[in-house]
């Protein structure tokens, strides 16, 4: 497929000579390239296979909006046809200029650092807040309800698979994970939260540290726009503090900075604290029925996703020893 990519680059970008491209290890479910042509230095994204023509036109879409609203959108390069992306084997492809900038380590976030990511993502969703009706239809998604039974059955086709094979530590704390994750369906009960389910703005859908690049402590770029979707903001609130600062042990020190997050946030757009304690209760609830680093693992054989599986155990752990308590860590 390389000189198949290679070959579309020409002719969609006009690149002449040789063109170099590298397979990089980023991204854990999608497959990019560093490109080089014309003595110039680019980055080539592959989209998930779940998006498809309409799908990339809805992020073209809210990338565009969201730019035109002081957001700093990083864009792609657009090719000789006036198009943001091109379609090799039905796979959807863009590519960006090259950023030689910082983009931070989680467990390397400072308290500026923390401040104006919250800040950013204040903005987002105040511009977000005000999208148009036309945008709103484009990204629509269903909500986030409960689907236990859904999470027993997939519990039960991974442990099956495990139990048929020679058990290594990761497959132990796989079902360490699903012995906890059975008792918080039987012990524990989460009310639906309006909040949480409430799709009352246009979302990045993906914010963390990896997807903003950094110039002198400020925010240059917001990149990675692929799964921006119409949801409460909660959700992406909630799963950025989460992502950014509850993934280094649980100390008092990631309390302590998902604390500081969260004001930074609430100091350009405020909320009701009721409202924040019932998505937190749901995002975590919700939480525990997410199956997408086991599936990938053993179902699809992408050994990548294994990094993830302490910090998802560790979360989920965490829900089931402090039950609805954990509000008390936040606010």
């Amino acid at each position: 497929m390389d000189n198949e990519l290679v070959n579309e680059l020409k002719q969609g970008y006009g690149f002449s000579g040789n063109v170099e491209l590298t397979k990089i290890d980023l991204g854990y479910l999608s497959t990019n390239h560093i490109v080089i042509a014309n003595n110039k230095k680019y980055f080539l994204k592959g989209y998930r296979e779940r998006v498809d023509e309409s799908g990339i036109e809805a992020i073209i879409n809210a990338r565009n909006y969201f730019f035109k609203n002081g957001i700093p959108v990083l864009k792609p390069v657009k090719t000789k046809f006036d198009k943001e992306y091109f379609v090799l084997h039905e796979h959807i492809f863009s590519l960006f200029d090259y950023i030689d900038l910082q983009v931070k380590d989680r467990s390397g976030l400072t308290k500026r650092d923390l401040k104006v990511l919250g800040e950013m993502l204040a903005r987002i969703h105040k511009a977000g807040r005000d999208a148009p009706k036309s945008l709103v239809k484009l990204l629509e998604k269903k909500s986030d309800y409960w689907k236990t039974e859904k999470a027993l059955q997939n519990i039960s086709e991974i442990e099956e698979m495990i139990n048929n094979k020679e058990k290594d530590e990761f497959d132990e704390k796989v079902l360490r994970l699903f012995e906890i994750k059975r008792k918080i369906y039987e012990e524990i009960k989460v009310e639906l939260s309006e909040a949480f389910l409430k799709a009352d703005h246009v979302i990045h859908g993906d914010y963390h540290e990896k997807n903003v690049y950094f110039n002198k402590g400020k925010i240059k770029y917001v990149f990675d726009w692929e799964k921006t979707a119409v949801r409460s903001r909660f959700h992406e609130l909630i799963r950025s503090m989460d992502y950014m600062c509850l993934n280094n042990g649980l100390t008092k020190k990631d309390f302590e900075n998902a604390k500081y997050y969260l004001n930074s946030y609430r100091n350009i757009y405020d909320f009701d604290v009721r409202d924040f304690n019932e998505a937190l209760l749901h995002y975590y609830y919700l939480k525990t029925q997410g199956f997408w680093i086991v599936n990938e693992y053993y179902l699809m054989d992408n050994k990548k996703v294994g990094v993830f599986l302490d910090t998802h155990f560790e979360g989920v752990e965490y829900f089931y020893t402090k039950k609805h308590k954990i509000v008390e860590d936040f606010i």
